[in-house]
């Protein structure tokens, strides 16, 4: 077994250090100059030594700090570090379990992880258990504290072994470690992530991957506490029983999926982008058709639709397209201000079936730009197309960008409007960057689900000024956490609407299901979907179809099944 050779280099420097502060006043150091520590440690050591082997002996990271100070303090800065380390090399030793220069290299490479991953919580029990002695404000100090231990022994594998814990293996040590955070890892390791390997800073070095590291772990482990407290709390107030996820029939999809819907067969289809290719033609979005039961694609359709943002950063995005299934069995999928109907077989359908065609001229002659919130946009599109009945409802917006805050809703049967159109806004300008302020309607039974001012409203599909003033919030924006706007709202066959949010006690929004109440909706139940992203589940699609739950997983090309309570 091959030992630290540290003891040959550093260590014997160091003790040199400390032999010649021993004895001497702390305050004389900053006066004296460097030659009197070289003459000891030349009858120390029986070599010379130079102030740059001094220097370069030193294992600690992150010690840039006394290049500055170095010059005109040169004897108690190095008194100084030589102190540092001893105490925490002591304090190391009792943490392993055994004297580092026993250590071979894949030992140290061991115990250097060991103590880089170690959280404060554990330090505290460990030196409470092996009487290591830590000062009252150890783990506040940025130069002496936990963070100086943590990667003290990275130094020592690299001086004496030569192996170097980098930036990017420690990265990946955290990824493949989670931080011991669960299922919280997407929402912690997205943002730790961020912060130690952004391509603009190169300069962070691995000290500053421990603080990101630290201080993302803390946050996380505080967050989990809290989300398993409101957890716990909303179970208890559950009236149903949370949705099932069926785990043998979760779909492996050759696209990454932007919005879903259920035909009127059960069959599952998909709107998305093909992933990993270079082709132009793969840049438009596909429609797929498939058996849940199975898991078979049963169907494939080019819908001609060119994807509004390439690759994956796009179809994150719930702006991409949508996807809706009429009472007519049309589907109807749109994205970048393009609409495509298809039929059950994913066939393009192109003449007036269910007198599409008239209701769109229809539009045309009446002005469709009128319709748009505050008329301030010469051209505005289709987003949405919902079919009820033999009446179309279509969600129009200005086609400056595929996000925008002024929607308008309008609904013909081809031969005259149905009620009066209703200009809206999803948020109300209060949304944030995690939630999704896109339009989107569902119809149901009786009524129309719209958000605006990031409430989710109730309207009968009738849209007459008295079906307005009778609305009702089945979710209000105000009883969430601030920011936060309803996504990916369906109703299942009982009439219970589901939706992505996130309660102002929530640490992450969740997926719920909400019964009309008194005065608005009441919480049926909840649940966290497999491989949650916390708020950017706004940006993923959910669809429910004959007592199943769907719910898009963007960042594996999956979707999820979910079976719903009886």
């Amino acid at each position: 077994m091959s030992e630290t050779v540290i003891d040959n280099t550093s260590t014997q420097i160091r003790k040199g250090i400390l032999d010649y502060a021993s004895g001497r006043d702390k305050a004389s150091l900053f006066s004296q100059a460097p030659k009197g520590l070289l003459t000891h440690l030349v009858t120390q050591l029986g070599r010379e030594v130079s102030m740059d082997e001094i220097q370069n002996s030193f294992c600690g990271q992150s010690e840039g700090i006394y290049d500055s100070m170095m010059e005109n303090n040169p004897v108690a800065i190095i008194v100084s570090r030589a102190e540092r380390e001893e105490k925490a090399i002591g304090r190391i030793e009792k943490v392993l379990g055994r004297p580092i220069q026993q250590m071979d290299a894949q030992e140290l490479e061991a115990g250097a992880k060991q103590m880089f991953m170690l959280s404060q919580e554990d330090y505290k029990r460990i030196a409470e258990e092996r009487g290591i002695k830590l000062e009252e404000d150890f783990f506040k100090r940025h130069y002496e504290g936990n963070g100086f231990d943590a990667t003290l022994l990275i130094g020592v594998l690299e001086k004496s072994h030569g192996i170097i814990l980098g930036k990017e293996r420690l990265v990946e040590m955290v990824r493949e470690t989670n931080m011991g955070l669960g299922y919280f890892e997407n929402i912690t390791q997205k943002g730790f992530e961020y912060q130690v390997t952004d391509p603009f800073d190169e300069e962070k070095g691995v000290r500053e991957v421990w603080n990101s590291f630290n201080r993302k772990q803390n946050e996380g482990k505080f967050n989990l506490e809290q989300h398993t407290k409101f957890d716990e709390e909303l179970k208890t107030q559950h009236k149903i029983a949370q949705p099932t996820l069926l785990k043998d029939r979760t779909l492996s999809l050759d696209i990454t999926p932007c919005a879903i819907a259920f035909d009127r067969d059960n069959k599952l289809v998909v709107l998305g982008q093909r992933y990993q290719s270079e082709s132009e033609a793969d840049r438009n979005l596909t429609l797929n058709a498939y058996d849940i039961k199975t898991g078979r694609k049963v169907a494939s359709a080019d819908t001609g639709i060119m994807a509004a943002f390439d690759g994956f950063a796009g179809m994150s995005t719930s702006f991409q397209g949508n996807i809706s299934v009429g009472s007519n069995g049309i589907i109807y999928a749109g994205g970048n201000n393009q609409l495509k109907r298809f039929n059950g077989n994913l066939e393009e359908i192109t003449e007036n079936e269910g007198g599409f065609q008239d209701a769109l001229n229809l539009l045309a002659d009446k002005g469709i730009s009128e319709f748009s919130r505050r008329g301030r946009w010469a051209s505005v599109g289709i987003w949405q197309v919902e079919e009820d009945e033999g009446v179309h409802y279509f969600v129009t917006r200005p086609n400056d960008f595929p996000k925008c805050y002024d929607n308008a809703l309008v609904a013909t049967d081809g031969k005259k409007l149905i009620g009066v159109p209703l200009g809206f806004s999803p948020s109300g300008g209060y949304s944030n960057t995690s939630f999704d302020d896109t339009a989107r309607i569902v119809i149901n039974g009786n009524h129309v689900y719209l958000k605006s001012n990031h409430d989710i409203v109730a309207i009968d599909k009738s849209l007459t000024t008295e079906a307005y003033e009778k609305s009702f919030k089945m979710i209000n924006g105000e009883q969430l956490d601030s920011g936060c706007v309803p996504s990916n709202h369906c109703v299942d066959r009982k009439g219970l609407l589901w939706a992505v949010t996130q309660d102002p006690e929530e640490v992450v929004a969740s997926v719920k299901a909400y019964k009309k109440g008194a005065n608005t909706g009441e919480v049926m139940t909840h649940f966290y979907p497999q491989n949650h992203p916390g708020g950017w589940a706004a940006m993923r699609s959910m669809a429910i179809g004959n007592g199943t739950l769907a719910y898009t997983d963007t960042e594996q090309n999956k979707v999820r099944l979910y079976q719903l309570a009886e």
